[in-house]
C-alpha cells in the first residue's frame, strides 16, 4: 500500500524572492503614481509648460507641490540642469 506523501514546502529561497519581486513591484508602482500625480498637479496649477518653468523660477512649485514633487518634476521634464546653469 503506498503512502501519499504531500508536497514539499516552497524553499525559503524562493519564497524571499517572490516578497523580494513584490517589494520591488510595489515601489515601481509608487514611484510611477507619484511621476503621474506630480504631472498632473503641476499641469492643474499653470496650464502650460512655459508656466511651469515660471513657477520652477520664482519658486512658487515649492510653495504648492513640496520640494519632493518640484524635484520630481524637474527630472521628468528635463529642465533640471537648464535651471541650474541658466537661472
Amino acid at each position: 500500500m503506498d503512502v501519499p506523501t504531500q508536497p514539499s514546502p516552497l524553499p525559503l529561497c524562493v519564497i524571499a524572492c517572490v516578497i523580494s519581486i513584490a517589494k520591488f513591484v510595489i515601489q515601481l508602482g509608487i514611484a510611477i503614481y507619484k511621476l503621474i500625480s506630480a504631472l498632473v498637479n503641476a499641469f492643474k496649477q499653470w496650464k502650460t509648460f512655459k508656466n511651469i518653468v515660471k513657477a520652477f523660477i520664482s519658486g512658487e512649485t515649492r510653495k504648492k507641490l513640496g520640494t519632493e514633487t518640484e524635484t520630481i518634476l524637474k527630472v521628468i521634464l528635463g529642465i533640471e540642469d537648464v535651471l541650474k546653469k541658466c537661472v
